[in-house]
């Protein structure tokens, strides 16, 4: 299994190329049409969305239904901006494919359990997020069937209901305008289902990739000792220049993302505090399609954010996990001309790596529990509004 992981690795930044270049964000696209056509409805559908929040500003819980979509759908457009033609993250990409390259010739059976190891973590996490995410759009789009089957059992003028909230001049009461509408709103579902699930995917690959660099980077250091017979003055110079490049990618990728997970941070908080709120009036009136759909949301959003603090504290981890390394591995015991490499090596690997917020927050297990107590405490005071 190990032998192919970075195939696999490859494999998963081919299929994530794959889901961007759908929605034109693809940060290596050589073309610009999708991405304008993308960007054009999306922003459209926005502010049509933001237009009917708006419109609700005295009504609290149409307020909390629209944010639910509002906040969703603009983060699809701020993604598609940051996302096309980024050079660091096409820098970054090119690099990961090198380095699955190179590695599969250079590292040794329990090298490659180790990397295996920590990429099994981002896959799992990414069926995970996907398969919420996924459902969570399918009820979404379904949610409205059982009123408008209602509405038009007892009334045919009643204004039909569409999966997303917009803005429009005119009444949907037409059975033929509304079904245009219903389909054309599966353009904005699968831009938010390709747009998330593809982001995760990409910034996922990225970071597990080297959280599993510095993990087996940590195993050849402690390893060193027994080639201490042979010479290995070479071999403290490759670890340290593949060091180096590792703080390079890490930090590079962290500039890349910073201000899309700035978004998500805020846009995830108030996901989890209004679906939160929306499942509790759904459940005190006996509506299960939406209680479900809405509690699939908050699941959702509490497992984008989990991953972004797990590869976080990864990160934090394996980069940390460099000096107990060079501890181990005698380095009191070489030469004072080998042995200062290393202790250099030591001295930078105390500072962890991070991955950011917005240069703000920086993601943990610990901030995690932050987030969640933040998201509640506005949760209790929406109920007390009510």
């Amino acid at each position: 299994m190990q032998e192919d992981e970075f195939t696999e690795t490859t494999d998963w930044l081919t299929n994530t190329e794959r889901i961007l270049t759908i929605v034109g964000t693809w940060p290596k696209n050589k073309t610009n049409l999708r991405f304008i056509l993308s960007l054009v409805y999306m922003t459209i559908f926005v502010v049509m969305q933001w237009a009917d929040f708006v419109s609700h500003i005295d009504d609290l819980q149409e307020l909390a239904d629209i944010l639910c979509e509002t906040v969703v759908g603009t983060m699809v457009v701020i993604k598609l901006l940051v996302f096309h033609k980024n050079r660091v993250l096409s820098k970054m990409i090119d690099a990961v494919n090198q380095d699955c390259e190179n590695n599969k010739l250079h590292f040794s059976p329990s090298e490659k359990r180790k990397y295996a190891l920590c990429n099994s973590k981002g896959k799992t996490f990414v069926k995970i997020f996907t398969f919420f995410v996924g459902a969570t759009c399918v009820f979404y789009y379904l949610k409205p069937l059982p009123i408008t089957v209602l509405a038009a059992n007892r009334n045919g003028s009643t204004s039909l209901v569409l999966p997303f909230r917009t803005s429009l001049s005119f009444e949907r009461t037409d059975a033929y305008v509304y079904a245009v509408l219903y389909v054309c709103q599966m353009g904005a579902l699968l831009q938010i289902f390709l747009g998330y699930v593809g982001t995760h995917a990409l910034l996922i690959t990225l970071m597990m990739h080297i959280c599993g660099e510095l993990s087996v980077l940590s195993e050849r250091i402690v390893n060193m000792k027994k080639q201490m017979e042979k010479g290995h003055r070479c071999e403290i110079q490759k670890i340290t220049t593949r060091h180096l490049r590792l703080i390079w990618m890490a930090k590079e990728i962290d500039t890349a993302f910073t201000v899309v997970l700035l978004s998500q941070v805020i846009s995830s908080e108030i996901m989890i505090c209004v679906a939160g709120f929306n499942m509790i009036v759904y459940s005190a009136n006996s509506e299960k399609t939406a209680f479900i759909t809405f509690a699939l949301y908050e699941v959702a959003a509490l497992v984008d954010l989990y991953v972004y603090c797990f590869i976080g504290e990864c990160l934090i981890l394996e980069s940390t996990r460099i000096s107990d390394a060079v501890y181990d591995c005698a380095w009191y015991e070489m030469p004072p001309s080998q042995a200062k490499d290393l202790i250099l090596v030591m001295a930078r690997s105390q500072k962890p790596l991070h991955l950011t917020a917005g240069k703000i927050f920086v993601f943990s297990l610990e901030i995690f529990s932050e987030f969640v107590k933040t998201s509640m405490a506005y949760l209790s005071v929406l109920r007390a509004m009510t």
